[in-house]
């Protein structure tokens, strides 16, 4: 990987992103993780 990060943020909810959001502000490296699936083609319809 060797990929650094300041802020890992645990969620891509509403919360997870205003805090992903507020440390890129400061100038924060953040790397975003959810668990949630991406949406299907048969889920869009």
């Amino acid at each position: 990987m060797g990929e650094d990060t300041d802020v890992l943020v645990m969620g891509g909810g509403p919360a997870g992103l205003a805090a992903a959001i507020a440390a890129r502000m400061k100038g924060l490296d953040v790397t975003v993780a959810d668990g949630a699936k991406p949406p299907t083609r048969q889920s869009l319809w």
